[in-house]
């Protein structure tokens, strides 16, 4: 297991290159995201697949504007026992593909699960390659 920065930095050096990496709603931020992501390709085989699940940017929107920028956040509809919300990096879904690309990756499935209750996109998921 290694920190973003630890891969940032270059210091986490595993045994052999990965198939797949996985960012199950992790990638809140926004100043470390291009790079941990540009540093991850070092890591990935090429024919490997890098997939992000993330907040869906039309759901989470609300009433705030759909354009890229910190949000507060809040666990409403999570049990009482998760306190203290975390403010997170809202990104459209232009600029999620963007940021990818940017990194070096090319978009090969987009994938919206839809809640079955309220019919909304629960989560984005995005795969991406070499």
């Amino acid at each position: 297991m290694a920190s973003y920065q630890q891969i940032i930095d270059g210091s986490y050096l595993p045994p052999e290159k990965f198939e797949a990496i996985l960012f199950n709603f992790s990638l809140f931020g926004n100043e470390m995201v291009e790079q941990l992501l540009q540093a991850i390709r070092n890591h990935l085989l090429h024919a490997g697949h890098l997939t992000t699940q993330t907040l869906h940017p039309h759901t989470v929107c609300g009433n705030a504007t759909y354009e890229d920028g910190w949000r507060a956040s809040s666990w409403m509809g999570f049990a009482d026992t998760f306190c203290n919300p975390a403010p997170w990096y809202f990104r459209t879904l232009e600029s999620w593909t963007t940021l990818l690309q940017n990194c070096g990756f090319k978009i090969k499935y987009i994938k919206k699960p839809i809640h079955p209750g309220t019919k909304k996109p629960a989560s984005l998921i995005l795969i991406a390659g070499l």
